[in-house]
């Protein structure tokens, strides 16, 4: 057992829940598995607050179940709030263990989304903890889902080939004499969606999807739509069909080159506007559920993927859909959730992003189990990615030698300029002494300036954890320490996009600097904070000359954070 996560989710009305995860033997926090969660079996998400929540953890965690222990110190958990923080980790189904003051939450999160509960054990009073515990278990096994393991994408022959056609299902491009039945198919759905306890997409009238989008994506030509045509050749029913109304859709999507989460990096490889195909809007009428209508539609995605040359198969979803349970069973690699908001809506800010790549298999040539534990290519070493360089502060000694160069000569360099600003303003440093109130302003303007200097430090490495937490996505866990003269801060194992990493490198030494300059102008004394600033900047030569690596590195796509410093990488990374 390992904790793999240790994430806050702020709750409807502001209070924090605290999300802790531990994690079977050999499961880690990587593309396929995040926070170290895994989706078959189901996870455990454990409410009690009796001290049971360890043993209940180690004891499911041996079984190969993860466990999620939500809590929160402001007030009793709720329903909802148990539901979102299943979201934030997103998680789609899972089993409730339950004790004390949660088991009215995990009932009421029961009754109120029985598609996001397999089952509810709840502690009586008086019984022992390891009997709980088992009989909890044998119910989770009880109420376990049976999970179809159908890849949708097959490589032969290094090429990407699609699971045969689903029969009696056609899928073609809609055409305007559709939009009345499209329409309708939607509206069906959202009717499902109305009635408590079949809310099973995440979607909600009047706000997704519009009757504006839909008919504005069909009329673009970027909509397909699934239809029954019964028996027969589906090729020749394609071009049959294509040109008329045919009989009522059954489910539709639209397929564009836009992901449609603007500002939302997940942990995949940048990839170039058209090497990947987004599908957006995927649904089926309720009454054809069970009839294959999602896969052939998954699988026609697939097919003009392949025909256009794309590299990836990209979409999200709400994590309260089930339709993350078919992105599981037919392949689909899940990636750490996105946080994307809609301000002022009954809906979770949470979304789940999902990637089927098209140009060759998972490490070991074989596509992975979905859900199966896996390390991503970054952390093993896999031929989808290679390391470049490594910037060693701690170990390289040259490297410490050209930081204290690059020092000498940014202190040089900031004092000239301060004595020039000095002289053009013709005010400096003496008449900054003499203006401080008593005698002691001569002993007082040093000390206050290497006093802001010091101050400066932890500063600087609190902008580096805060870039770490945001860029690196919930779950992020950033570390501080002190080591050859150096403080720092880190996440070991982080890793970011070239852009982003190089923005956690440099934002201490502008943000930090452009404070401390402004400090100046506001208290009347700013030659005192330009030479704060000076030495600040002097300071920062480790952050510039790793900036200055990754950038002159072209070949470089990511980095990763290290306990010594940071590996540049290339390809494909997660």
């Amino acid at each position: 057992m390992a904790r793999t996560a240790d994430i806050k989710v702020t709750l409807a009305d502001g209070a924090v829940a605290r999300v802790s995860v531990e994690a079977p033997e050999g499961v880690a926090d990587a593309p396929g598995t995040p926070f170290g969660v895994t989706y078959e079996p189901a996870p455990v998400v454990a409410l009690v607050d009796d001290g049971l929540a360890e043993d209940a953890a180690r004891g499911l965690a041996s079984l190969g179940r993860s466990v999620a222990t939500v809590s929160c110190e402001a007030r009793e958990l709720e329903g909802p709030d148990v539901a979102e923080a299943m979201s934030a980790l997103g998680v789609t189904q899972a089993h409730l263990l339950a004790g004390g003051a949660g088991t009215r939450a995990a009932r009421s999160l029961a009754e109120r989304g029985p598609h996001r509960t397999l089952s509810v054990a709840c502690r009586e009073e008086g019984e022992d903890a390891s009997a709980f515990v088992r009989r909890a278990a044998r119910a989770m096994d009880e109420a376990e889902p049976s999970r179809r393991h159908r890849p949708l994408v097959v490589f032969e022959d290094g090429a990407a080939h699609v699971a045969p056609r689903v029969e009696g299902v056609l899928v073609r491009p809609a055409t305007l004499a559709d939009e009345p039945a499209a329409l309708a198919m939607y509206d069906h759905l959202l009717d499902s969606c109305d009635v408590p306890g079949r809310e099973t997409c995440g979607w909600r009238r009047g706000f997704w999807p519009l009757p504006d989008d839909v008919s504005r994506r069909l009329r673009e030509g970027t909509t397909w739509v699934a239809v029954d045509v019964g028996e027969g050749d589906p090729d020749a029913r394609r071009e049959s069909d294509a040109s008329d109304a045919g009989p009522a859709v059954l489910g539709a999507m639209s397929l564009d080159g836009d992901f449609g989460l603007p500002g939302a990096e997940p942990d995949w490889e940048l990839l170039e506007p058209g090497e990947f195909l987004t599908c957006h809007l995927l649904a089926t009428d309720p009454a054809a559920r069970g009839h294959g209508v999602a896969t052939e539609l998954l699988a026609e995605y697939a097919r003009e993927a392949i025909a256009r040359g794309c590299k990836a198969l990209r979409i999200n979803t709400s994590p309260e859909s089930l339709s993350n349970c078919l992105y599981h069973e037919l392949g689909f690699t899940l990636h750490a959730p996105q946080w994307f908001p809609y301000e002022g809506l009954p809906i979770t800010g949470w979304t789940n992003v999902y990637e089927l790549r098209l140009d060759g298999p998972t490490e070991g040539g074989e596509s992975a189990a979905p859900g199966a534990p896996r390390e991503p290519a970054a952390a093993t070493g896999g031929p989808s990615v290679r390391t470049l360089g490594d910037i060693d502060f701690f170990g390289d000694a040259a490297l410490r030698q050209r930081l204290v160069r690059v020092s000498v000569w940014l202190l040089l360099g900031g004092a000239a300029l301060a004595v020039t600003l000095s002289v053009v303003a013709g005010v400096g440093v003496i008449e900054e002494m003499l203006a401080l109130p008593g005698d002691w302003g001569a002993v007082m303007w040093p000390l206050a300036m290497i006093a802001l200097s010091v101050v400066a430090l932890p500063v600087h490495e609190l902008v580096h954890a805060l870039l770490m937490r945001v860029l690196g996505g919930p779950g992020t866990r950033v570390s501080f320490g002190y080591q050859a003269g150096m403080l720092y801060a880190g996440c070991p194992g982080l890793v970011l996009s070239k852009p982003r990493f190089v923005a956690v490198l440099l934002a201490p030494a502008v943000l930090v600097t452009a404070a401390l300059l402004g400090l100046g102008l506001v208290l009347g004394y700013p030659f005192m904070t330009i030479w704060a600033a000076v030495l600040h900047l002097s300071g920062c030569s480790g952050d510039i000359l790793a900036a200055d690596a990754i950038l002159r590195e072209r070949a470089c796509t990511h980095c990763r954070d290290t306990e010594r410093g940071v590996e540049l990488l290339c390809g494909r990374v997660g």
